[in-house]
């Protein structure tokens, strides 16, 4: 996907740092995978039941960060993808209340 040259820029100087944090997040999460869920409120229990797939995330995070940060296009939109997924199922969770 091609953009005009001030705007592509304007993209990838925004796409490093947010790369390079998401990166961070994932390490943080692929090393102690119960952390996130206990900050969120989630009970101790539960965040260790649900410690492999906080992995599963925290995995595509650290992929995907480390690649946007090196300023990898497809990785950036990759993210950029996979957090419209997010929040699709973040809202979906919301509304049937879980």
């Amino acid at each position: 996907m091609r953009f005009p040259l001030r705007f592509d820029k304007a993209l990838t100087r925004s796409a490093v740092p947010l790369g390079a944090a998401r990166a961070l997040v994932g390490a943080v999460v692929l090393a102690r995978p119960t952390l996130l869920a206990r900050t969120l409120g989630v009970d101790s229990i539960t965040a260790e039941r649900t410690a492999w797939i906080a992995r599963f995330f925290a995995g595509r995070d650290l992929t995907l960060g480390i690649g946007s940060a090196a300023g990898s296009r497809g990785c950036q939109i990759a993210s950029c993808a996979s957090d419209v997924g997010d929040m699709a199922a973040v809202l979906l969770a919301l509304r049937s209340r879980h």
